[in-house]
C-alpha cells in the first residue's frame, strides 16, 4: 500500500478499465447538456425580454433604432434634392436635360421616403420579433410601394393636372414660364422687383424665381395684361437668350469650321479617287482584255498539245491494228473463194467472231469491217480495156451484155470505183482519228478535230463561251452569246463593273462615316448637307437656322441668323 492507502496497482487497473472510460464519456455529455441548457435560457429569457419591450412599445429596440438611422440618412439625399430643385428651377442656364434628372432623382428619393414611413407604421408585434422576419417584410414594402410611388407620382401629375388642364390654361402655364425665363434673362422688367441677372443670386432669390411661374399662373388679371405684350416678350427673351451665349457658340462654330474644312478636304481626296477609278476604265479593259487574249493563247497551247498526244495514241493503236485487219481481209478473201454452202457461212462466222474480239482489246467504238476498205477510183480507160478483153474471152458475150444493160438504164458494167484493202498505217491511222474523235471532243472540253490556226480556235464558240465563264466569275456580265470578235460590249461591261466598284467602295466609306453624301460636291453644296448641318445646329444650338454656312463671320451670323428687332431696352410690366 502507499501513500493515503492507494495501490498503485489497483489504481492502474481502474484506469484502464472500460467503466472509467464510461464515467467520463458521460461527464463531458453531462457538461455538454448543461451548456446547451444554458444557452437556451440565455435566449430564452432575451426573447422575454424583446417580447416585454413589444407589449410596451409595440416594437423592439433595434428596430426602432434601425428606422431611426435610416430615416437619418434619408434626410441628406432630401436636402440634396431641395437644393438641386431650387438651382435648377430658379437657375438662369438650366436645360430640359437637368430639370428632367431633378425630377428623375426627387421622385427617386420620394419612394424611399415613402418606404420608409409605411414600414415603420406597418410593421410591429411578431412581424419585427426576429430580424430575419422583419427584413424580409420590410424587403417586400420596398418592392410594391417604392416602384407605385416612383411611377405613380407621373401619372398622377399627368392624369389629374396635364390631361386635365383646358388648352387656354397650357397656354397661360407655359406663358408663365416664359415670364420667368424671361425675367432671369432681364428680357422684361417687372415693377417693384429690383433683379440683375449679372449678379450671383442667393438662396432667396433663387426659391423666388422657382415659385415665380406659379405665381404669375395664379394671376389671372396678371396674364389678361400680359397677354397684349405676348408677342413682344417672346420675341425679346428668344432674343436675348441666344445673343447671351453667342460668343460661347461662336467660339465653338469657329473651332468646328475648320474641323469641316478637314472633313471636306478628306471628301474632296474620297472623290478624286472615286474620279480616278472612272477614269481607269479604259486602263482596267486593256488589262481585262490582255487576260482574256492570254486565256485563248493558254487554251490554244492545251488544244496543240491534246491534238498531238491523241494522234500519238491514235498511230500507236494504228501500227497494232493493221497487220492484223490487213490478215483478216486476207482470210475473208479466202472465205469468199470457197464454194457456197455451211463451209463458207462458218468460215465467215468465225472470221467475224475473232474480228469483234480484236476490235473490243482497243478500248473504242465499234467500226464495221468494211469501214476500214480503200475506195480506189476506176478511170474510164481502164472500165473500157477491161469490157474490151471481157469481150474476146466471152466471144461478144459480154459485150452484148453490156449493151443490153446500157438500154435498160444500167451502168453497162462501168464502175466509178472500187473498195480495197491495205496494210498501209497511214490509212488506218485516219479512220481511227475519224470514229475516235468523240473521244478527243471528250478530252479537249468539247473542241472538235481539225482546228489549225489560233485564230480558228479563238473564234470557237466554245472559246467565247469558255472565256465568257471565266469573266462573269470575275464580276463582267456579257451576254450568253457574246463572241470575243465583239470589243465594244466587253469595254461596256468593263465600265459597267469599274463604276460599280467604285459606287460600293464610295458608298462603304460613306456609311462608315454615317452619311449618305454623293461624290464630288462643291464647298458649298458640302455645307447643305443634312448630316453637316445638323453637326452645324449641335455646335450652335439656338443660334443656328437652316442653312447655317461654314463661310459666315460674327456680323453675317448675326445678320442671317438674329434678326435684330429690338434696341436692347426691356420692356416694363
Amino acid at each position: 500500500m502507499t501513500e493515503k492507502n492507494k495501490s498503485p496497482f489497483a489504481t492502474n487497473l481502474l484506469n484502464t478499465a472500460p467503466t472509467h472510460t464510461k464515467m467520463e464519456s458521460a461527464e463531458k455529455e453531462l457538461k455538454k447538456t448543461q451548456k446547451h441548457q444554458q444557452s437556451t435560457a440565455a435566449k430564452a429569457k432575451k426573447q422575454q425580454a424583446v417580447e416585454a419591450q413589444i407589449i410596451n412599445t409595440g416594437k423592439p429596440f433595434w428596430w426602432m433604432l434601425l428606422m431611426f438611422i435610416c430615416s437619418l440618412v434619408y434626410l441628406f439625399p432630401e436636402a440634396v434634392f431641395n437644393a438641386a430643385l431650387t438651382d435648377v428651377a430658379g437657375g438662369r442656364n438650366s436645360s430640359a436635360e437637368d430639370l428632367r434628372a431633378v425630377e428623375l432623382f426627387g421622385r427617386t428619393i420620394s419612394g424611399i421616403g415613402v418606404t420608409l414611413l409605411l414600414a415603420d407604421l406597418l410593421l410591429k408585434g411578431k412581424q419585427v420579433a426576429k430580424a430575419t422576419r422583419a427584413l424580409g417584410y420590410f424587403t417586400l414594402i420596398a418592392v410594391i410601394v417604392w416602384p407605385t410611388v416612383f411611377f405613380g407620382q407621373k401619372w398622377l401629375v399627368d392624369h389629374f393636372i396635364i390631361d386635365a388642364s383646358t388648352p387656354e390654361e397650357r397656354q397661360q402655364a407655359y406663358l408663365s414660364q416664359v415670364l420667368r425665363s424671361a425675367l432671369i434673362e432681364n428680357s422684361i422688367a417687372f415693377e417693384g422687383i429690383d433683379y440683375d441677372p449679372d449678379k450671383k443670386h442667393s438662396a432667396v432669390e433663387k426659391t423666388f424665381l422657382s415659385v415665380f411661374g406659379g405665381l404669375v399662373y395664379a394671376d389671372d388679371k396678371l396674364v389678361d395684361d400680359l397677354k397684349q405684350k405676348k408677342r413682344l416678350i417672346m420675341e425679346k427673351f428668344v432674343r436675348d437668350r441666344a445673343m447671351s451665349q453667342f460668343d460661347q457658340h461662336y467660339a465653338n462654330y469657329d473651332n468646328f469650321r475648320q474641323t469641316l474644312r478637314d472633313k471636306y478636304t478628306e471628301y474632296a481626296a474620297g472623290s478624286n479617287q472615286y474620279n480616278q477609278a472612272l477614269a481607269s476604265v479604259q486602263t482596267r479593259s486593256d488589262a481585262y482584255w490582255l487576260d482574256t487574249q492570254n486565256q485563248v493563247k493558254q487554251g490554244w497551247e492545251q488544244y496543240q498539245k491534246g491534238t498531238k498526244a491523241y494522234e500519238a495514241r491514235v498511230e500507236s493503236r494504228a501500227q497494232k491494228i493493221a497487220p492484223k485487219l490487213y490478215d483478216y481481209f486476207e482470210r475473208r478473201n479466202k472465205c469468199a473463194e470457197k464454194k457456197s454452202g455451211s463451209n463458207k457461212d462458218r468460215c465467215f462466222e468465225r472470221l467475224q467472231t475473232g474480228y469483234d474480239k480484236e476490235i473490243a482489246k482497243y478500248s473504242m467504238p465499234y467500226i464495221p469491217p468494211n469501214d476500214w476498205l480503200v475506195r480506189e477510183e476506176i478511170s474510164t480507160s481502164e472500165n473500157v480495156g477491161n469490157s474490151i478483153i471481157s469481150g474476146i474471152l466471152t466471144f461478144g458475150l459480154y459485150t452484148a451484155m453490156q449493151a443490153a444493160d446500157a438500154v435498160t438504164g444500167g451502168d453497162a458494167g462501168f464502175k466509178d470505183h472500187r473498195m480495197v484493202y491495205t496494210n498501209d498505217v497511214n490509212h488506218y491511222k485516219n479512220v481511227l482519228m475519224v470514229k475516235m474523235e468523240p473521244d478527243f471532243v471528250k478530252e479537249s472540253g468539247g473542241y472538235p478535230l481539225g482546228i489549225n490556226s489560233i485564230h480558228e480556235f479563238r473564234v470557237n464558240e466554245l472559246t467565247s463561251i469558255k472565256v465568257n465563264k471565266k469573266l462573269k466569275q470575275k464580276g463582267l456580265t456579257l451576254s450568253p452569246s457574246w463572241s470575243l470578235i465583239d470589243r465594244n460590249s466587253f469595254d461596256i461591261a468593263v465600265a459597267k463593273k469599274v463604276r460599280q466598284q467604285a459606287d460600293a467602295e464610295w458608298r462603304s466609306k460613306m456609311k462608315a462615316k454615317n452619311s449618305d453624301m454623293p461624290p464630288n460636291l462643291s464647298w458649298q453644296t458640302f455645307q447643305q448637307q443634312g448630316v453637316i448641318q445638323q453637326r452645324i445646329q449641335r455646335e450652335m444650338k439656338e443660334l443656328y437656322v437652316n442653312p447655317t454656312l461654314a463661310d459666315w463671320n460674327t456680323v453675317s451670323l448675326n445678320r442671317k441668323s438674329l434678326n435684330p428687332i429690338f434696341d436692347g431696352k426691356p420692356p416694363s410690366i
